[in-house]
């Protein structure tokens, strides 16, 4: 494990209202919440966005996806409607609709050219991007699906719900199948509060799910194939407490470690390589004003060294880490 400190490196500056997602689509940072736009941002030129995608007319944003294998992001929020962005001629090239509530979390898988999407109507839908046509659906959770995440070489898929459940799906791909079944694996349990964010860390087998009871649980997912169909419950998971408010987000940073943000206004990095232990954040970054509404709300990795990060007042910061000796 490196331990390291963090410093900002730069502000951005270009939303009037929450940040909610962050990714990175090619050389750019795309960010966009609470007031419908989409900014795409040159990190290393901060004081404006290089372009702004829509009007603000869309409504509240809450996710965004890069799609790497057709050059395209994607983003979706209270509308229900998923839509593909060309970022280079900032046209809407498609419109995925098939949701009847929010999407709040969506996720690419390349190779498959899949796109995943999660939502306020208990769905999972995934989506041909070749063809953009609905392929399949999954249902599992009683309220809404609020996060996504890949782990084992992208052939499973976990959830994390508005039920507070965290469940894990079979999504090996059959080539020779004109119809794809995606099988439910396991339930998880853990959190008695909606789940927020999902992280998988595929080096240590780990899988991080963020709640809103301001903790977060993590599963040591090594003997994950060994569970079947039966949606077997599985108790067992270390919870990590030190944030005093909701954790909006979660992310794998490598060597790094695991890395949470939330609403009391900072990031806490924890040292997953002592899983064995009782786990505690080795380091706390303060991000913005725990006063704010819902402190910090957006995560994202841009590289092994720099993170973003999204707030509620509307600003996004680059952390630069530094290796301590």
């Amino acid at each position: 494990m490196r331990h390291f400190s963090l410093s900002a490196s730069a502000e951005l500056r270009g939303h009037k209202a929450d940040v909610r997602a962050l990714c990175s689509h090619g050389s750019h940072l795309v960010s966009t919440g609470y007031d419908g736009l989409i900014n795409l941002w040159d990190v290393g030129r901060p004081d404006a966005p290089v372009s702004t995608l829509g009007d603000g007319s869309l409504g509240r944003m809450l996710c965004v996806c890069d799609v790497a294998n057709r050059k395209l992001f994607a983003s979706a929020g209270l509308d229900g409607v998923i839509r593909l962005w060309d970022a280079h001629s900032g046209a809407c090239a498609a419109k995925l609709e098939g949701h009847v509530s929010s999407v709040s979390s969506l996720l690419a898988r390349a190779q498959t050219h899949e796109l995943f999407s999660g939502g306020g109507d208990e769905h999972v839908l995934i989506w041909d991007l070749r063809s953009n046509q609905g392929m399949s659906s999954l249902r599992g959770h009683a309220t809404s699906t609020r996060a996504l995440a890949f782990g084992a070489g992208d052939e499973m898929l976990y959830t994390g719900g508005g039920d507070g459940q965290v469940r894990a799906w079979n999504c090996k791909r059959d080539t020779r199948a004109s119809v794809q079944t995606y099988n439910a694996v396991e339930v998880l349990r853990g959190p008695l509060f909606a789940v927020s964010a999902l992280a998988h860390d595929g080096a240590l087998s780990l899988l991080a799910s963020a709640g809103m009871d301001n903790v977060l649980y993590c599963w040591d997912l090594a003997t994950h194939s060994q569970f079947t169909a039966e949606g077997r419950i599985r108790m067992a998971a270390k919870a990590l407490r030190g944030h005093s408010g909701v954790v909006n987000a979660v992310l794998a940073w490598g060597e790094r470690g695991l890395v949470s943000a939330s609403a009391d206004g900072t990031l806490r990095v924890w040292d997953t390589s002592m899983a064995d232990q009782d786990l505690a954040p080795f380091s706390t970054f303060r991000v913005s004003d725990g006063a704010l509404a819902h402190g910090v709300r957006a995560l994202h990795a841009l590289d092994a060294t720099r993170l973003c990060t999204g707030s509620s007042d509307g600003g996004i910061k680059v952390w630069q880490s530094t290796d301590k000796t």
